[in-house]
């Protein structure tokens, strides 16, 4: 599979099991978009 690079995600071995994560942080994309899905708002994700 070929990755394709997005500007403030980044995937690092070692770090939240190799997920793709928010540049600079553990916060993994798949916990926001959970959030998203769950109808969070903004405010609460943060």
């Amino acid at each position: 599979m070929t990755e394709i690079p997005v500007p403030g995600i980044t995937r690092t071995e070692g770090v939240c099991g190799g997920r793709p994560c928010i540049a600079g942080t553990r916060i993994c994309v798949t916990d926001i978009v959970t959030a998203v899905q769950l109808k969070y708002s903004r405010d609460e994700i943060a």
